[in-house]
């Protein structure tokens, strides 16, 4: 058994801390934001707190937030193992000058125009570097708009498609080059550039230096290890990665409160979910409470958690993660679409016949 420390501000590490902890591991969650202590409330093992200045008990510390970066600095240089997290990885995800300056000058890529974004396919590209080298790279598409047929409002994302690389002109046009940049700064956990491609011109979005949700929970689909292994393994160098040569999907559980139909205190004790022993790890949960052996909702936030699947194809992945939908919610106040993955076959078949990818 293994200690795991998270660094957080809002909570998105949930579903990870939940799996973890499932499989032996002691974990923790720090976060400031006192409207999110009652989340995991219930929970024996993950638990939240507030201070993180214990961190030398921990095997591992992992940042999931852009922000905390001073402080995974300062564990750092107190020899703290901390995976992701860091000043420079706050710039490079929150500074849009500077990580335009950085993808042009290092990746001669531009920055994407509104016209670009409306014609082009979006994808997200990611890899995983240990300090000398990316040791893993996979390709995620999202969908990011609330309702099905992409449209509503943005909220990050509601769902997307995943699948694992040994590299191609993707990877060697957005992540490649970053090499010598990230083994200066001892970068050390995932990196991922989100981009537009339009027939054979590539246009850059954003970077993300922390785990990408849901892209991490479809990963884990894909996983020949335990998460918390890939996890060590990538901070640690030590050991290899395997990864299954199929298709992952990860569909997002919301409820927003504008939508809420229940009082809020009636949402708070909601009971929503009947998991069946045999859907449990497809089952990603967030912004729960504990309540003996029922997760309610917390109601702390929107964000619900997810459901992944793999397959060979799309079509298998949806048919999967959407029959596990079916027999695990109780509530029609849970929102999620029923279109994730539906185009993601033709659009990659789109860029491979652009030569993106393999």
């Amino acid at each position: 058994m293994a200690s795991v420390m998270f660094l957080s501000k809002n909570l998105n590490c949930a579903p990870l801390a939940l799996k973890l902890a499932e499989d032996g591991h002691l974990v923790k969650i720090f976060t400031k934001e006192a409207r999110l202590q009652g989340c995991l409330k219930g929970c024996k093992n993950p638990s939240v707190t507030d201070s993180w200045r214990n961190f030398k008990q921990y095997d591992l510390i992992c940042a999931d937030t852009a922000g905390l970066g001073e402080i995974a600095d300062e564990i750092k240089g107190g020899n703290g193992l901390v995976l992701g997290g860091g000043v420079f990885n706050d710039r490079l995800e929150l500074d849009k000058v500077y990580s335009e300056r950085v993808i042009s000058s290092i990746c001669k890529l531009t920055p994407y125009t509104p016209q670009e974004c409306t014609k082009g396919i979006e994808i997200s590209t990611e890899g995983w570097f240990n300090g000398e080298s990316f040791i893993h790279y996979n390709h995620s598409i999202k969908q990011k708009r609330l309702l099905d047929g992409d449209i509503g409002p943005e909220i990050e994302c509601m769902g997307n498609v995943v699948w694992v690389t040994e590299g191609d002109r993707l990877t060697e046009t957005v992540l490649n080059p970053l090499t010598p940049l990230l083994k200066k700064v001892d970068y050390l956990g995932p990196l991922s550039v989100d981009c537009i491609i339009n027939e054979d011109k590539i246009s850059f979005l954003s970077f993300t230096t922390r785990f990408s949700y849901d892209a991490m929970q479809a990963l884990n689909e894909l996983m020949n290890m335990s998460l918390f292994d890939f996890l060590y393994r990538t901070a640690t160098q030590q050991g290899s990665l395997s990864f299954k040569k199929e298709i992952a999907i990860a569909v997002r559980m919301v409820m927003l409160p504008y939508l809420k139909t229940v009082r809020q205190e009636e949402l708070h004790s909601l009971r929503i979910f009947d998991i069946p022993q045999e859907a449990k790890k497809h089952v990603w949960l967030g912004d729960i409470y504990k309540n003996k052996d029922n997760y309610l909702i917390n109601g702390a936030g929107d964000v619900i958690g997810c459901v992944t699947a793999r397959g060979m194809s799309s079509h298998e992945c949806r048919r999967r993660a959407y029959r596990t939908l079916n027999n695990i919610l109780l509530s029609k106040e849970v929102i999620y679409r029923r279109d994730i993955g539906s185009k993601a076959e033709a659009q990659v078949k789109s860029l491979r016949g652009g030569g993106w990818l393999n």
